[in-house]
């Protein structure tokens, strides 16, 4: 029995040294990715809510990809070291009605009748050589019976701040494939 007690600790240290290994090499393979806070582009009108959500959500669904050590920071993202540097502006916004959403049917649903419709352009620097991965427009809308309260649907992605930040988060995930 004292054998056996003596094998115990050798396999522990073992399997805890393997532990430590495996997520020291993963916290050594992520990015940092500094996050800049969401600016709106000069008279665009989006509730405070919204903005707050996008950033929120965003940072969130990055963290899910396991990919980077997402930083967020107020203001715009310094540059100037070897990180990756996100910065981001609402240009378009337009809240659509709820009320055509709910009431189209057939072609007008279809169509987007009453659609709220969100445009952001996504900036991401590599911060060491200055070089842009990603400056692209990404434009969404929600379409259907789902609520425009962003705070109201922050659980699931059927806000238009839902859908439009899996669609920025995909698309920084694709610049960023090694």
């Amino acid at each position: 029995m004292k054998h056996f007690v003596s094998l115990q600790i050798p396999i522990v240290v073992l399997v805890l040294a393997v532990f430590v290994a495996a997520n020291h090499a993963q916290a050594q393979s992520q990015q940092r990715l500094t996050v800049g806070a969401v600016t709106t582009a000069q008279g665009v009108e989006v509730p405070a809510d919204y903005v707050a959500g996008l950033q929120r959500l965003v940072i969130e669904d990055l963290g899910k990809l396991k990919k980077f050590e997402v930083v967020s920071q107020q203001g715009s993202a310094d540059s100037t070291n070897g990180d990756l540097h996100l910065t981001w502006t609402i240009t378009k916004f337009n809240a659509g009605s709820r009320a055509k959403r709910l009431f189209s049917t057939g072609f007008g649903r279809a169509a987007g009748v009453g659609a709220t419709r969100m445009s952001v352009r996504v900036r991401l620097v590599n911060g060491s050589d200055s070089r842009a991965l990603l400056d692209k427009e990404v434009e969404r809308s929600q379409k259907g019976n789902s609520t425009l309260n962003p705070a109201a649907s922050f659980a699931g992605s059927k806000s238009i701040i839902g859908i439009e930040s899996k669609a920025i988060v995909k698309e920084i995930d694709s610049a960023t494939k090694h």
